[in-house]
């Protein structure tokens, strides 16, 4: 319990800064993150079975979800998938309130305050605590510099004594309470449905059938792969013919918006990359003859961010293969202290390094430790690392054993998880944690270490160590090559020359320039970003969205996106219905060609015994056994193949097969019916079981599927 009663004393001002942070940045965020500023005064959002939905009601709930994603992220601003997804669950809980809601209604589906109670605190400890709750804790423990939140020891359940109140004090009782709410009507609802969803006996039994029959057979194929595309001719009507047939899986749900585009990347020049050499040269004679803190030096003149130096293992010693890794070469590495490597390039940086010193040193230890109480007003630190040093010199003296050291862990340790493992922590790598690096690395032969950190003391046992050898510290600066202004003004101005030629034809235009177009994504309204390996770009799906854009528009704008100049044409828009097939055409043509490709390997093997087949592909004949409705084929999934085999005579060979990786003839060697039985219930809870955990939520999508519905969001967000 003491941990929470930290929890209690430091909630007042951990919750005020906090929330500080945080409401300043949601109601920035708010503003800019939507580009709602200098937008049009049109209050409509969209339509749910014909009424209107005004965006103060929209973004109402919008925000109550944004205001709690911001807090947790410590005020910091959310990447735009993420706000995108916070705004389909604000849109959907519209759906829900104007939908879902009359239908709880009318069948008298509730949440009572004593329940609510319940999800929200579980007061009797009966694991009843709301899935909302359950994931948002951790979240919450980290607040409190916690990796969990507390845990009953015995039943490993959320402790939730303090629940009320820390929620009170976070100021999300009231947005719990509403979520929580929802979630717990939607469940209900949709388990009713579930449960509702009979199966029949008929139903049951062929399920235990397709499972318990299995058929044994020889095969031989013919794989795909053993003709070349090229050597298979298609033509339109063929390409026509299969998409017709395959129609279906070219669905468009929701209006679809493609856009070609071309970007102008912002590269330093090779004045840029000079002015960056000059710097960094000057650096490198500054610690030619600097003999303080070399580390702490390099680190302030570099480019590269403290948090982001993880390569540099500033302040440890580097292996060779580490130093390779940054850049250095082996001379460099064999040299001795003092010495200064050439500047070379990394990743957009000048980098050199200086040898700050040498040593010989494992590169992992294996430790066993004992941890002591932590020190307080009733154990002050001496007394417990004088244990901790008696207790060294006992085991050093004795030459103690494993065992002997883990019975000391099993007296002394505080800790549960040490004593169960005799104290045996493992192997333990240099620069894992700073404090115990020079402890066990510089002292290695040394087998006993007593060390406090932070209150607690603690006795290492070196149980072995890795062959030591040579490894150097380094005092590594970069310095980043950036472009300059003027650099960055040059392709500004290549993008908007070729922009302002754009409407003589913007695919005549990248020809003339011998420029690259690009094709983005399949857009709909919601969409976080535009393009392929870039940053988010809502403003461009914004742009591509809006009323009166046609196929062909070019936009107005250039797009600055990364380190590129951008140049857009919406060049595709797809509505509901079926995608065209010039679009699909890649797919349309791979799939031709493997029905060509079956066609002609079915003409071939007609008349062939499975032997010939087997050597004509290169192939051999196999035996598939104990195979029923749902197997595979080892390693291939050949529903056409296995399905032939349930309906064959045995030992007759079979016609060649169309299957998804080649073509296959096959002979039943063996068949096992499913034992009889009069009993199916344990089939129909498992088909029941399946419809719960999915009949729900593709219910829920069913029903909105056929609802009117008109989503204008991208005006807004």
């Amino acid at each position: 319990m003491a941990v929470l009663q930290n929890i209690r004393e430091k909630c007042g001002v951990l919750v005020i800064v906090i929330v500080g942070v945080a409401l300043l940045a949601f109601l920035l965020g708010d503003l800019l993150s939507s580009g709602r500023l200098g937008r049009s005064n049109d209050q409509i959002v969209g339509e749910i079975e014909g009424e209107e939905v005004d965006y103060n009601k929209f973004n109402e709930a919008y925000n109550k979800y944004r205001n709690h994603a911001v807090f947790f992220n410590q005020g910091k601003s959310l990447p735009t998938q993420y706000e995108m997804r916070l705004n389909d669950v604000a849109w959907n809980e519209l759906i829900d309130d104007q939908i879902f809601a009359k239908y709880y209604e009318e069948i008298g589906i509730d949440v009572t305050e004593e329940e609510l109670n319940e999800l929200m605190y579980d007061p009797d400890q009966l694991d009843r605590l709301s899935p909302v709750i359950k994931s948002d804790l951790p979240s919450i423990a980290r607040l409190y510099g916690l990796n969990d939140w507390p845990r009953d020891s015995v039943t490993n359940r959320y402790v939730t004594s303090d629940l009320e109140k820390v929620f009170e004090n976070l100021g999300f009782t009231d947005y719990y309470k509403d979520v929580v709410k929802r979630e717990r009507l939607s469940s209900k609802y949709y388990n009713m449905i579930s449960m509702g969803l009979y199966t029949p006996k008929a139903i049951a039994k062929m399920e235990y059938e397709d499972m318990a029959s299995n058929v044994d057979f020889v095969y031989a194929y013919g794989n795909y792969a053993s003709i070349k595309d090229d050597e298979i001719s298609i033509n339109d009507n063929d390409l026509r013919n299969y998409y017709n047939k395959y129609k279906s899986r070219y669905v468009v749900d929701k209006e679809e918006r493609l856009l070609k585009y071309v970007t102008f990347d912002i590269v330093p020049s090779a004045n840029d990359t000079a002015i960056a050499k000059n710097t960094i040269e000057g650096y490198r004679n500054e610690l030619k003859s600097y003999n303080e803190d070399e580390i702490s030096f390099a680190k302030i003149k570099s480019d590269t961010r403290d948090d982001m130096r993880g390569n540099y293992k500033d302040g440890y010693y580097l292996t060779e293969n580490e130093a390779l890794k940054i850049g250095f070469d082996s001379v460099f590495f064999t040299s001795e202290a003092g010495t200064i490597s050439d500047i070379f390039e990394s990743n957009g940086y000048l980098v050199f390094g200086k040898i700050v010193d040498v040593a010989t040193r494992p590169d992992t230890v294996n430790i066993s430790s004992i941890t002591f109480k932590v020190a307080n007003d009733t154990l002050p630190l001496e007394v417990s690392k004088s244990m901790a040093d008696s207790i060294a010199d006992i085991l050093m003296t004795t030459n103690a054993d494993s065992a002997t050291f883990a019975s000391y862990v099993e007296k002394y340790s505080v800790l549960p998880g040490e004593k169960e493992k005799g104290g045996l922590y493992g192997d333990f790598t240099e620069g894992l944690i700073e404090q115990y690096n020079e402890a066990f690395f510089s002292n290695y032969d040394s087998t006993y270490q007593v060390i406090e950190n932070n209150g607690t003391v603690q006795l290492f046992r070196i149980n072995s160590y890795t062959t030591p050898e040579r490894k150097v510290k380094l005092a590594i600066v970069d310095k980043e090559i950036r472009y300059s202004d003027e650099t960055n003004e040059a392709v500004y101005d290549k993008a908007a020359d070729f922009h302002s030629k754009c409407g003589d034809g913007f695919e005549k235009i990248v020809s003339e320039q011998k420029l690259v177009i690009k094709d983005s994504y399949s857009l709909t309204a919601m969409s976080p970003s535009a393009f392929k390996g870039m940053s988010e770009s809502r403003e461009v799906v914004r742009w591509a969205f809006e009323e009166g854009r046609s196929e062909g528009d070019i936009a107005d704008d250039i797009y600055r996106i990364d380190d590129k100049y951008v140049v857009v044409q919406l060049s595709r828009i797809n509505g509901n219905g079926y995608k065209p097939i010039d679009e699909v055409k890649a797919e349309i043509e791979s799939g031709v060609k493997r029905q060509k490709k079956a066609e002609k390997m079915i003409k071939e093997m007609k008349g062939m015994s499975m032997e010939a087949i087997a050597e004509k592909y290169g192939t051999a004949c196999d035996t598939a056994r104990n195979i029923n409705y749902f197997s595979y084929i080892p390693g291939r999934n050949e529903p056409n193949v296995i399905a032939t085999a349930f309906g064959s005579k045995e030992n007759v060979m079979s016609a060649p097969i169309e299957g998804e990786s080649g073509v296959y003839v096959i002979k039943v060697i063996g068949r096992k019916a499913a034992p009889g039985k009069d009993n199916y219930d344990e089939e129909k809870l498992k088909m029941m079981g399946e419809y719960m955990q999915f009949g729900g939520g593709q219910m829920r999508e069913a029903i909105i599927k056929n609802l009117k519905i008109e989503d204008n969001r991208v005006k807004f967000f």
